[in-house]
């Protein structure tokens, strides 16, 4: 096997809604409901600018996210996952978006990689952090 990148990330989410409409109000990703369903109810998949889906969004509270059900996804916590990274594009136009909602976040600069970075937390604290190269 090999592994070529990270294809996408699972949120169980405490609101689904609510965490779809952060992705796609702060880093502009589409909500579509997921592949047989006509509605975002119990969680969607937010798609990149090239149509990829990129995070899956589940409500941990519907029995309609049946992806979050079972002996293996019962114990609450997938564990130690500190933050998922986000290769992004244009720095400028997604620090203003992110200033005018008003969000916490922190810049980095990492000179040696030719990398800026943002840092911001979705609404069930999970650390987004969104990297732009020079």
């Amino acid at each position: 096997m090999i592994v070529r990148k990270l294809d996408h990330v699972n949120i169980a989410a405490t609101d689904a809604e609510k965490t779809l409409g952060f992705y796609a109000s702060v880093l502009g990703l589409k909500a579509r409901p997921f592949p047989g369903r006509s509605t975002l109810d119990g969680g969607g998949w937010l798609q990149s600018a090239n149509g990829d889906a990129v995070v899956h969004v589940a409500d941990r509270n519907k029995a309609s996210a049946p992806m979050l059900r079972g002996p293996l996804f019962d114990s609450g916590s997938s564990g130690a996952v500190h933050h998922v990274a986000f290769e992004c594009a244009d720095y400028e136009a997604a620090l203003a978006r992110i200033k005018a909602t008003g969000l916490e976040f922190v810049e980095n600069r990492v000179e040696a990689a030719g990398l800026r970075q943002i840092f911001i937390v979705d609404p069930d604290r999970i650390l987004l952090e969104l990297n732009f190269r020079d």
